[in-house]
């Protein structure tokens, strides 16, 4: 097992991102945020044929300078009139956004350039290959330790174990560096993020708005998945409600809380 470490260390050191450059990294542990997510799904003819409503408050529990992050996610559904409530379960993500696992092996790139407003933004770059029993990952990281939001454009590929058939292709892009958020005039670091992903059943668009200033980025975003023939599957909705960056006082359960005076209400969305 020691060796196992070992390695792991010496593969998490070959990176230069940090911690500091994860959306939920930068934060100590405490911190949280509550949002809703709007889903509705769509017929052949375009008319919706279901609708529910997600409530969820993400919560930092502890974040590994060079490895990852532990989130607690608990999650309250709305279908039909009726809320149901899920058991709270920890997540870990890595800096890349994904499972951390040791099969994992970094190489640093030549430096690039990306355009973003215009404007030409120096970055780093790193290549991410894990191989896993459904096939092999490859993720490129276009980064600025210095710029916020700090990846600019992050590209993933997943193969089949014979690397046959590719089982889905994601791009992540920084649009713009400057945009307004009408639930959060004071925030003046909102960069738009445009995230397509492709596989064999159809595509997903999520066009988002995100903030270094909030625990874990993401302001709102609309998600829109497609079919194969291009046709609206279903269209998400999600609105950021309250967040801080202390922990928080409550009692129990999701909605039954005392806010702390730290935390930022946000107006409640239109379901």
């Amino acid at each position: 097992m020691a060796s196992v470490s070992a390695l792991a260390d010496v593969r998490c050191q070959e990176s230069g991102m940090t911690m500091s450059l994860h959306p939920w990294g930068h934060f100590k542990p405490g911190a949280w945020k509550l949002y809703q997510v709007v889903t509705e799904t769509y017929d052949e003819h375009g008319t919706v044929v279901n609708k529910n409503i997600t409530y969820r408050r993400t919560t930092l529990k502890s974040a590994d300078e060079r490895n990852s992050v532990a989130l607690l996610s608990e999650t309250v559904v709305e279908v039909a009139g009726k809320r149901l409530d899920t058991e709270p379960r920890t997540v870990k993500e890595s800096l890349y956004g994904d499972a951390p696992d040791e099969n994992q092996t970094v190489k640093k790139l030549d430096p690039a350039e990306v355009v973003v407003d215009g404007r030409k933004i120096a970055c780093q770059v790193e290549q991410l290959e894990s191989t896993g029993a459904r096939g092999k990952t490859v993720t490129k990281t276009w980064y600025s330790t210095q710029m916020p939001p700090y990846v600019f454009r992050r590209e993933t590929k997943t193969a089949d174990a014979e690397g046959k058939a590719t089982l889905s292709e994601t791009v992540l892009e920084v649009t713009s560096l400057h945009t307004p958020c009408e639930l959060l005039p004071h925030i003046t670091t909102a960069a738009r993020v445009l995230v397509v992903s492709n596989h064999p059943s159809g595509k997903t668009v999520t066009n988002a708005v995100t903030s270094t200033e909030i625990p874990g980025g993401v302001v709102c975003h609309t998600a829109d998945e497609f079919d194969r023939d291009g046709r609206l599957l279903r269209r998400s909705r999600l609105s950021l409600i309250e967040y801080s960056s202390e922990p928080r006082r409550e009692r129990s359960g999701l909605f039954y809380r005392i806010r702390s005076h730290r935390a930022h209400r946000l107006p409640m969305p239109e379901e």
